[in-house]
């Protein structure tokens, strides 16, 4: 499952908003050892709706894309629902995901991790990959064109697959991160697709962190861990 992640744009806003107190912040970040703080006011991690950034297969260079896939079909935005989010045993199967597959519609999602939610404790945490602050998720991405203006807009969702030891806790699902090694093949149109799914594991847990994340109330200047 990738509800609500972050992109690597983001992420440095927050560390330059932590490094740079009351110059206007109102989203923070505290060093990589402690836990991320999260303003109640304006949370500016990506959700269904919100853009992203992705590199298309066949291009080198990043594009913003709006996160939540809409289908050829859909005759507006509101029709696409749960799109955000492409399960890796049924891409080739599902409608919504086979045609993407099969025309090689393929992306690289760019990230710097994602949240979850302890069900029980309401604790809410962020999934990183050790020692980098950026790295990408697999997705298939398409083209919309606005049947009341013609407008093109391009829309993504994320790979998700079996959840690691790590994250199995908080949730049956997690985004298929790809490993550097595999990255060149996800982005070669002539690697064999099958090979493609036999690669979409769940990313080693022990390569992985888990950080608790604060949420700062601005009204009292407290923040609370959740628990």
């Amino acid at each position: 499952m990738c509800y609500n992640y972050e992109d690597l744009e983001h992420r440095a806003r927050k560390r330059w908003q932590h490094d740079h107190p009351g110059e206007g912040s109102k989203f923070s970040i505290t060093h990589s050892s402690g836990p991320l703080i999260i303003s109640t006011k304006d949370d500016e991690s990506l959700f269904p709706g919100r853009k992203g950034n992705i590199i298309l297969l066949g291009e080198s260079e990043v594009r913003p894309g709006r996160f939540g896939l809409v289908s050829s079909w859909n005759k507006k935005l509101s029709d696409a629902k749960s799109t955000f989010n492409a399960r890796n045993d049924s891409i080739t199967i599902k409608p919504t995901w086979k045609g993407l597959w099969k025309n090689k519609q393929r992306c690289l999602v760019q990230t710097s991790g994602f949240y979850e939610t302890d069900k029980k404790t309401k604790q809410k945490y962020f999934f990183t990959v050790k020692g980098t602050d950026a790295f990408y998720y697999g997705g298939l991405y398409n083209w919309w064109t606005n049947p009341e203006n013609a407008d093109k807009l391009l829309t993504y969702a994320i790979i998700t697959t079996e959840p690691n030891a790590l994250v199995m806790d908080y949730h049956n699902r997690m985004p298929w991160i790809i490993d550097q090694d595999i990255q060149d093949n996800w982005m070669n149109p002539q690697f064999n697709p099958e090979e493609l799914l036999k690669m979409m594991n769940p990313y080693p847990h022990f390569l992985m962190d888990i950080i608790p994340v604060k949420i700062e109330d601005q009204k009292s200047g407290q923040a609370d861990l959740g628990f």
